[in-house]
């Protein structure tokens, strides 16, 4: 029998005033999934993880998370769950390890299993060296770290992390996704905002918003393909540029030509791996060789912006 999802969202809006923050959202999510929650400032992404967290209402439209209302959560209930906000409180007078002790105590842990869970968060985000020293004094991605190890301390079955990667070098971005991904791996569901289009190559699933509304909610790779109808070759020539779009026009591999700049083409097709070598042979029967061509997966934020515009174009269409 299968299991029922662990979040439930039916027809959700939510209304600021004459606002429309999120408008009409629909999506379940199972366990142990890492969603991502991706889409521009102001498109919803926040409103919609307070409304699961049960630390807002939505305007209409049903929120049920464990099969229940997160409004009416027991204490019991409510400890399943690991909230990282956009702006954790800290308390800049205290050391990073009595911030930690302090929030484990709010959480219930007792003393000897608190120290053990502060030990093993701070070790983790790599604060264990500077345990002593006081909140204030840390930098802004190392306070953003704190918060992270604060919210895992009761370890939680489901993370709701609202841009946990913010103000964190290159490298602790990806080891902070290397931390998510270990927690997946545990059987933890992880749902998590980034403004980084590129973080989306994290997640199983992606939740791409704007103006409040889910535009797609697909894996990664097929978020590709839904933008581009297909996957991209990408060509680039030193020749007649135009004379390598008319012949692959005329391919049946071949959907779509798109041309950038002199020497650089996108051609759309089915399966990049079946069509390559058919398209080179069928280019060097005609004297067309070009100086490369090669599967291209194009940058999220490429993705996302094409899936906004493919949005925006049918909602105009009469």
């Amino acid at each position: 029998m299968p299991q029922e999802p662990i979040v439930v969202l039916d027809a959700v809006s939510r209304r600021f005033g004459d606002t429309d923050a999120v408008r009409g959202v629909s999506l379940t999510i199972d366990e142990g999934q890492l969603i991502g929650f991706v889409g521009p400032s102001g498109c919803g992404k926040t409103t919609t993880i307070r409304m699961m967290c049960g630390i807002l209402a939505p305007s209409s439209g049903l929120v049920r998370v464990f099969g229940h209302d997160p409004l009416l959560f027991t204490s019991q209930e409510q400890a399943r769950i690991g909230y990282l906000p956009q702006h954790f409180l800290l308390y800049p007078s205290l050391s990073v390890e009595s911030n930690a002790s302090f929030m484990a105590g709010l959480y219930g842990l007792g003393l000897r299993n608190r120290r053990q869970r502060v030990h093993e968060a701070l070790e983790m985000v790599e604060l264990w060296d500077v345990r002593k020293k006081q909140a204030a004094n840390l930098s802004g991605g190392m306070q953003r770290r704190l918060a992270l190890a604060a919210t895992l301390l009761h370890k939680p079955q489901l993370l709701f992390l609202d841009e946990p990667t913010t103000g964190q070098d290159p490298i602790l971005r990806r080891k902070i996704w290397g931390w998510l991904r270990s927690f997946q791996n545990q059987g933890r569901t992880i749902v998590v905002t980034t403004h980084y289009a590129g973080d989306a190559e994290q997640c199983g699933h992606v939740v791409l918003m704007d103006a409040g509304r889910v535009i797609a909610f697909d894996p990664p790779a097929a978020l590709r393909r839904r933008a581009y109808n297909g996957d991209l070759l990408e060509l680039i020539t030193h020749r007649d540029i135009y004379a390598y779009l008319r012949a692959l026009e005329k391919m049946r591999s071949v959907r779509a030509v798109e041309v950038r700049g002199k020497e650089r083409l996108f051609a759309i097709v089915d399966d990049a791996g079946a069509s390559l070598s058919e398209i080179v042979a069928e280019l060097r029967a005609q004297d067309l060789v070009p100086d490369s061509l090669r599967e291209f997966q194009p940058p999220f934020d490429d993705v996302f912006e094409r899936l906004i515009r493919q949005q925006e174009r049918r909602e105009q269409a009469p």
